[in-house]
């Protein structure tokens, strides 16, 4: 999954990847239902001007559906 995060927290989230530190994600839906989680595997090395975000990538495993 590639995601992105506000430049507000590309220092704190790149100085912990750095450290090798696994990272947790969650994923949700856009009414907020969790979908799945897993680790963050990589960020950019750059922030976006346009939208200073960072993208940022995540291996998941998918929630089981009833």
């Amino acid at each position: 999954m590639v995601f992105q995060i506000a430049e507000d927290y590309c220092q704190q989230v790149v100085r912990q990847f750095d450290a090798h530190q696994p990272m947790p994600v969650e994923a949700a839906d856009r009414r907020g239902v969790r979908v799945g989680h897993g680790v963050l595997e990589g960020v950019d090395n750059q922030i976006d001007p346009a939208t200073g975000t960072l993208k940022c990538r995540a291996s998941l495993i998918a929630k089981a559906i009833n």
